[in-house]
């Protein structure tokens, strides 16, 4: 497996995406990016940075319905808010349908998020002068950064997903929640951990690093590498395990 890098710093990356409502999932943007920095020489995370990106628009934030062992139930769940005015829980109404003279001023609004998003990247890159990018799922992604007008080298971004993916010759891809049951990655108030790893938090994201937002998912794809790198014999045989798990989860539902 390689996972080389060369240069300086590495970032772990995550984005939120808000679906603006009514446009059904076609016109999105970036409600929020989550960047763990990491330096290799000093084994140390010297920086976690978070940006949200909110408009005076509702958007719908979707996810993954699952259970206690991270297998998916049911349909996926959508919160639907306005960020900007701190609105939320407001009903998602799937019947909502925009008018088509309404779209080329959301579009502009998107570009506008895209802009935004570029800026901030160029500040990053030139504050860390970051080589290498690790991203987990990360097509959506990549797309935002390509449309951001941000100039990445896409052979220096790095997904996680699709690492793990090949190592163990899936079909589907694994979701980052049921990689990091697996690898048993945990965010606490003040560290990041898994079993081999536990890494202090800086001082001033102590207690904002949670499963779903996109800082607290940056963490959880830094240990999945962290463990990657570090022997991916085991991490294939821990997802493998936890694939037994799943076998045994769904028998013992069929029998009761």
């Amino acid at each position: 497996m390689t996972l080389f890098y060369m240069g300086n710093k590495l970032a772990f990356l995550d984005m939120e995406f808000g679906h603006i409502h009514g446009t059904k999932k076609l016109i999105y943007f970036p409600i929020e990016l989550g960047i763990v920095v990491y330096d290799p020489k000093s084994d140390e995370i010297i920086e976690t940075i978070s940006k949200h990106f909110s408009k005076d628009i509702e958007v719908e934030k979707w996810r993954n319905n699952t259970n206690e062992i991270m297998m998916t139930i049911q349909s996926s769940l959508v919160e639907v808010a306005n960020l900007h005015r701190k609105e939320y829980d407001i009903e998602y109404d799937k019947n909502r349908s925009v008018e088509m003279e309404e779209i080329p001023d959301l579009l502009n609004l998107a570009d506008s998020v895209y802009n935004e998003l570029g800026v901030f990247l160029r500040s990053i890159k030139s504050k860390h002068d970051i080589q290498h990018c690790f991203v987990y799922g990360g097509k959506l992604d990549i797309l935002c950064i390509r449309r951001s007008g941000y100039r990445a080298n896409e052979d220096n971004i790095i997904d996680v997903q699709e690492i793990i993916k090949k190592m163990l010759k899936m079909y589907n891809s694994l979701s980052l929640d049921r990689t990091c049951f697996a690898l048993n990655v945990k965010l606490k108030s003040d560290e990041i951990s898994s079993d081999n790893f536990r890494y202090e938090l800086p001082k001033n994201k102590k207690g904002k690093l949670k499963d779903h937002n996109a800082i607290g998912d940056a963490g959880r794809i830094f240990l999945a590498y962290k463990e990657l790198k570090r022997s991916d014999k085991e991490v294939k045989g821990k997802i493998r395990h936890y694939f037994k798990l799943c076998r045994e989860y769904r028998e013992q539902q069929e029998n009761v």
